[in-house]
């Protein structure tokens, strides 16, 4: 090729060969509107103009960079999580346990979770900004470091939402979806109800009637059998726990607020009554227990905000 700089500078000159066949092939995707002719009689004052040919001759390049070297790998699209021991699990691939093994799947590079025994576990997708898998019968531990809603799990009743956690999800013979949290919390939501599970607290999602109401594990007995009635609708489920709201201690008030959206007007007087005598600091965020009772989002809100503190 020859020397043409002036060509490619300022478009003087004879253009080399190889440049022009070049300009030839892109002609088609050149500008057609250009400056406007100046007037008669008048200097043309335009800028000086850099001409094209040089970037394009720079974006050829590298393109013929990427031609001339064929074995370059290049990855693309999401990448299979590994499983200890040997192999991988792509997506969309069910990875099912036998019935005396348990396997750990290294859940991209955030964390990692254990497959019990007898389990299926699909890998729904997998990337920056969310791991989906589904858990359709057995169970699973994981745990994870990352953003909160990057790991998610489905199963038949709900989906666990992983808000930077460790957590037991398993997914029961008749289809009851269990969590327990051990560390964090987790998310469990369904169309019509959802829900946050603490460290420490246990919920249960069944295949028709979505998330259940969660509960520490050492909630007084009295009180687990009501909230249980409750989302089981049993007849007297509501007087039940009105009788049950003595024994609730201050952090059952996870509990207590779940239930507020559940239940009726003169069991929810009760539960704010019992929430505000258990929590007198509520009046510090100008709470009203009137706006408990009617449910307005914003205060139910700040409820939660405040309530949460006795949570974690």
């Amino acid at each position: 090729m020859r020397d043409d700089g002036d060509y490619l500078w300022d478009g003087s000159g004879e253009p080399d060969p190889d440049v022009a066949a070049l300009e030839e092939a892109l002609a088609p995707l050149r500008l057609s509107a250009g400056p406007p002719p100046a007037a008669a009689g008048t200097a043309d004052t335009s800028p000086r103009r850099f001409v094209a040919p040089a970037l394009l001759l720079a974006v050829a390049a590298a393109l013929a960079l990427i031609v001339l070297l064929p074995g370059m790998v290049v990855p693309s699209g999401p990448q299979p999580w590994s499983i200890d021991g040997g192999g991988v699990l792509a997506v969309g691939e069910w990875l099912e346990t036998d019935a005396e093994r348990e396997v750990l799947l290294q859940v991209a590079d955030i964390g990692s979770m254990a497959v019990a025994p007898d389990s299926r576990l699909r890998l729904i997708a997998t990337g920056e900004d969310q791991h989906r898998l589904e858990l359709a019968q057995g169970r699973v531990s994981a745990t994870v470091l990352a953003p909160p809603r990057l790991l998610v799990v489905e199963t038949p009743a709900a989906a666990a939402v992983d808000l930077g956690c460790a957590y037991t999800l398993e997914v029961t013979d008749a289809g009851d979806t269990v969590l327990w949290v051990s560390s964090g919390r987790v998310a469990l939501e369904a169309p019509g109800r959802d829900v946050l599970v603490p460290a420490g607290a246990i919920a249960i999602a069944s295949a028709d009637g979505g998330p259940g109401t969660p509960l520490f594990t050492d909630a007084p007995a009295s009180l687990v059998e009501a909230v249980r009635a409750v989302d089981l609708r049993e007849d007297g489920a509501q007087e039940a726990l009105v009788a049950a709201l003595p024994v609730a201690r201050v952090k059952d008030t996870l509990s207590l607020w779940h239930l507020l959206a559940v239940m009726d007007r003169p069991a929810r007087v009760a539960i704010t009554e019992r929430i505000f005598l258990l929590d007198p600091l509520l009046e510090r965020a100008q709470l009203t227990p009137e706006d408990i009772t009617s449910l307005d989002p914003a205060a139910m809100m700040r409820l939660r905000d405040e309530l949460e503190f006795q949570w974690f």
